[in-house]
């Protein structure tokens, strides 16, 4: 239903053609959009011509490079000293991961990586980013309240950050086992 708003017919077109029972949210979503409540949206702009599975193609791999290679910045100086290097040497080479894998979404979808490094992309790369803090017990997602707002671990913060420092290390000896389909 989302990719209908975002333009895309095909994924509203598929579930209706299919003879998969539909949720009574979808039922309440097709009436809207009889009615003329909900009406396709505008497909403007350098990205419009971007369908649906690509832009899933976008965020997946933005947020499988980025939540992993932020995990090694957050444990850089421990992590290049390990590598007996100097922790810019290893700052560069996930600058470089990270560039690559641009290049390689924005080539399988047709596009500049420019283009794909942009908002609305740019918002995944930053979700990414939070989520590897998470992990890495450098902060909780927690409401105004206190209240946990995504209670998916009962990990501590710092059980949270040294299973995140294995993630690194293991990211660091084979990234291709994390995205292999990005990786060189």
């Amino acid at each position: 239903m989302v990719h209908y708003l975002d333009g895309d017919r095909e994924p509203l077109a598929e579930l209706l053609a299919g003879g998969t029972p539909m949720p009574a949210e979808v039922r309440h979503f097709l009436a809207l959009v009889i009615s003329g409540e909900v009406s396709l949206g505008s497909r403007r702009g350098k990205n419009s011509k971007l369908t649906w599975r690509e832009k899933d193609t976008i965020r997946e791999a933005f947020f499988t490079v980025y939540k992993y290679t932020e995990l090694v910045l957050i444990f850089l100086e421990q992590l290049a000293s390990e590598a007996r290097m100097e922790p810019i040497y290893l700052r560069r080479k996930m600058e470089k991961v990270r560039e690559d894998a641009n290049a390689k979404v924005a080539a399988a979808v047709g596009r500049c990586a420019n283009t794909i490094r942009q908002d609305p992309y740019a918002n995944y790369i930053r979700q990414a980013k939070d989520w590897a803090r998470f992990e890495a017990g450098i902060y909780d997602i927690k409401d105004e309240s206190g209240t946990y707002v995504i209670p998916v671990t009962d990990l501590t913060p710092d059980e949270r950050a040294a299973f995140a420092l294995e993630q690194a290390r293991a990211y660091l000896a084979n990234p291709g086992l994390f995205a292999p389909d990005l990786m060189v």
